[in-house]
């Protein structure tokens, strides 16, 4: 009998570290580097007040700029790669306009440093998901009410 019972304790034990085990996957956790990790298409950039939060302007991507990559690797090195539009209405790769360098994200801040120039950006990052991503700036008083109002730009992968 109270083997039995050594049985049945041993076994309930067994079965809770199982459960424990299966349920803590480390392998399930994606981390905010394998978020942006990828190619990303500008899909929008919108001007909003810093004032009252309205939106002052909305500028969908189109034409030639909507064939345009941002890609990102998990090395931290980044690519926007670069299309116009030629006289006969094409759209054509110009690779001398690609703009290449490293970038940083700690604190929901994304930093790029241009390879060419070394200049500097950082874009506070509200929105980040396996899908979206959101960088904002406050740049400048664009409607003249004293408030820098606040450049979005959203990506899509």
């Amino acid at each position: 009998m109270v083997h039995l019972k050594l049985v049945q304790y041993a076994a309930a034990i067994t079965g809770i570290v199982l459960l424990l085990i299966s349920c803590n996957n480390d392998d399930d956790v994606v981390s905010e580097k394998d978020l942006i990790t990828g190619t990303w298409k500008m899909t929008a950039q919108q001007r909003i007040s810093g004032k009252d939060g309205t939106l002052l302007q909305n500028e969908e991507v189109t034409g030639c700029d909507t064939l345009e990559d941002y890609i990102f690797t998990r090395e931290g090195t980044f690519i926007f790669t670069n299309y116009r539009q030629t006289t006969n209405g094409e759209c054509e790769r110009r690779e001398d306009r690609d703009v290449k360098g490293a970038y940083t994200y700690a604190s929901n801040t994304l930093t790029f440093t241009e390879n060419e120039s070394q200049d500097t950006i950082a874009f506070h990052v509200p929105v980040l998901t396996a899908a979206t991503m959101h960088l904002k700036e406050n740049t400048g008083d664009y409607n003249g009410d004293g408030v820098k109002d606040i450049d979005l730009i959203i990506f899509n992968k």
